[in-house]
């Protein structure tokens, strides 16, 4: 894109990526950490991350659908560091909620996803 190269991984049926609706992440999502990080340390390019996740079926008092997508991305940004990316190069880690939905079905598992972008210098 012309913001950079844009990893996409997302949770299918049966494969999510964090633990219900948390931020704890799934062995999966740890193992695609590792890899990423391995790919985006060839490189010098700042990092940007962010998180998405589907609406919800109901209207709440409180909507967490922006907490939750921040606490995602946050913590896909500690898989990476922790996995040997340096704290300097992640430049935006950000939180979408459910506002930018990938299907037409904006309560779809599809839109549970993390954006990792590797940023243009």
């Amino acid at each position: 894109t012309d913001e950079g190269l844009v990893i996409e991984i997302f949770a299918l049926e049966g494969t999510p990526l964090f633990e219900g609706t948390s931020d704890r992440p799934t062995p999966l999502l740890r193992s695609l950490a590792l890899m990423i990080s391995d790919t985006a340390q060839t490189v010098e390019n700042g990092i940007a991350i962010g998180g998405h996740v589907p609406a919800e079926p109901i209207v709440r008092a409180e909507n967490l659908t922006w907490q939750t997508s921040a606490n995602q991305a946050t913590a896909m940004r500690k898989l990476i560091e922790a996995a040997g990316i340096a704290p300097a190069q992640i430049k935006r880690v950000t939180g979408h909620a459910d506002r930018e939905p990938i299907t037409r079905n904006p309560m779809a598992l599809r839109n549970n996803r993390l954006e990792i972008v590797l940023l243009r210098e």
